[in-house]
């Protein structure tokens, strides 16, 4: 079993201080660090995040992964036509891809992990 807690105290270090975590601290390099935490967990971390992403858009995009569906929620008035495509404000992009997995962390995880699990 995960310690959410502690995970959760980690994205806030992540989000106050990227650069402590990863060399750059772009939304690229926090994906790369976060979907590491993820495997780290066996997929316990993130099970569920890219469904419910999914149902804050209105629609599953069963073929984007979640850093793309991050981007979608935190830029709706974009259109990446192309996974290279430039993020608009990487910082943005950053935090909120953090808060959307804290928020799933707190409010979400339950009833997820009751509905995936058992």
């Amino acid at each position: 079993m995960i310690d959410e807690t502690e995970l959760l105290e980690d994205l806030r270090h992540i989000r106050r201080r990227p650069k402590m975590w990863m060399r750059r601290g772009t939304f690229n390099d926090t994906c790369a660090l976060i979907h590491g935490m993820d495997l780290g967990t066996d997929g316990q971390l993130l099970a569920g995040f890219r469904d419910w992403l999914g149902k804050r858009l209105g629609t599953p995009h069963e073929d984007l992964p979640w850093w793309d569906l991050s981007l979608m929620l935190t830029f709706p008035e974009e259109r990446f036509s192309s996974p290279v495509a430039p993020i608009p404000d990487d910082e943005k992009a950053r935090t909120e891809l953090i808060n959307q997995i804290e928020e799933f962390l707190m409010n979400c995880r339950n009833t997820i992990e009751t509905r995936i699990f058992n």
